[in-house]
């Protein structure tokens, strides 16, 4: 051994402990770094409100901005809901008559077209009636128009008078009404068809005292098979003109 030459004397443990050190400290420095990074995180989240707009945490030049938008962007969501809401209504109107409480021909086509679609799961099979007033023409010609709509009104609440809720009646244009009958065997179908020709028949339109007696027509159509609602029309108004 040289005396003259220093040897490095670490202290008893040193060199055991220093690599555990070491390990402590990443360790240490890796726990700081993810706590920063979920009190970050925690921040951020706090900082937004609903529909992701910064609530807190900004500056005031970006708190203006944000308030300007927000001003900018209440009137168009008021003119959207007023939008959606007159869609609506107009959708609604275009699928009702005119001055009758009924369907339209197009929304009582579509109510067809439903039928047909879904004939099978009924019991018995579907029946499509079509109504024609025979001398509402004629009131028109004696009392005006305004004379032959007031016919009509008459005419559709004696048929939903008689008519049951599971019944769809509609408007196929003019003088003629459509009526799905969805219950019922031929025989019932066929009362009730009698039911209301003899209703309308019994009950005359009265105008400024005057009677005017109308003659309904009917026809009827079963919905069975691979059929189309140009087809159950067909077969309905040929059976009508029959009689």
């Amino acid at each position: 051994m040289d005396v003259g030459k220093a040897d490095k004397i670490a202290a008893v443990g040193q060199s055991g402990r220093e690599p555990q050190r070491q390990k402590d400290l990443e360790e240490e420095a890796q726990d700081d770094a993810r706590d920063d990074g979920e009190d970050r995180s925690r921040k951020l989240g706090d900082a937004f409100a609903v529909d992701g707009l910064l609530a807190d945490g900004v500056t005031l030049e970006v708190q203006r901005a944000l308030d300007g938008l927000s001003a900018q962007i209440e009137p168009l969501r008021a003119e959207l809901e007023l939008a959606r809401g007159r869609a609506a209504r107009l959708q609604e109107e275009a699928n009702r008559h005119p001055f009758l409480s009924l369907p339209n021909r197009r929304e009582f086509l579509r109510e067809l077209g439903l039928v047909l679609s879904h004939q099978q799961s009924c019991s018995v099979p579907p029946v499509l009636a079509i109504l024609h007033c025979a001398g509402a023409e004629a009131i028109r010609v004696q009392a005006g128009r305004t004379a032959l709509d007031s016919v009509l009104q008459h005419v559709c609440s004696l048929m939903l008078a008689v008519l049951g809720g599971t019944d769809v009646i509609g408007s196929l244009g003019g003088n003629d009404f459509g009526i799905i009958l969805l219950a019922g065997d031929s025989e019932s179908v066929t009362s009730k068809g009698a039911d209301m020709t003899a209703t309308i028949q019994n009950q005359p339109f009265v105008l400024q005292g005057v009677e005017y007696r109308l003659n309904p027509q009917i026809g009827f159509a079963a919905i069975i098979g691979d059929v189309t609602t140009e087809r159950v029309l067909e077969t309905a108004d040929r059976d009508l003109l029959s009689n």
